[in-house]
């Protein structure tokens, strides 16, 4: 009877576990990354156009914001202010976000860079400023 049982759990644990399809071939595409980022006037505002590629099931991007100090003229710490989620069609689309440079006397800077959906990060983008007039 306990060879019996040995041999029942031995083929169950066979049979139950793991995966029941084949292995699926792995394509990296190589980390995420932005293709074209550019600032469009838009009023007081300007848009921002980002167009992502790369990474593994779809692409997405983080926007960081920060404060000019008014004394010294710099940034503070960079804080989250937007996060697209990755998702397949963004491949390759440009994806469009309005931003604000100034806001009652408060003036922003602001960052970008692509993500995927293993969680992949793409380098930082260059600061996104407003110009001097």
């Amino acid at each position: 009877m306990r060879n019996f049982l040995l041999v029942l759990m031995a083929v169950w644990a066979l049979v139950a576990c793991g995966r029941k399809e084949p292995p699926q071939a792995w394509i990296d595409k190589g980390e995420p990354y932005m293709e074209n980022l550019e600032l469009i006037s838009a009023g007081p505002s300007k848009k921002m156009m980002v167009t992502l590629a790369g990474g593994e099931g779809g692409v997405g991007y983080q926007l960081e914001r920060a404060e000019m100090d008014p004394y010294c003229q710099c940034p503070t710490a960079w804080s989250p202010y937007h996060e697209e989620v990755p998702q397949r069609k963004n491949q390759g689309k440009a994806l469009e976000r309005i931003l604000r440079f100034e806001i009652s006397g408060h003036y922003y800077l602001y960052r970008v860079r692509a993500m995927d959906a293993l969680g992949r990060l793409g380098a930082w983008s260059q600061t996104l400023k407003q110009e001097a007039p």
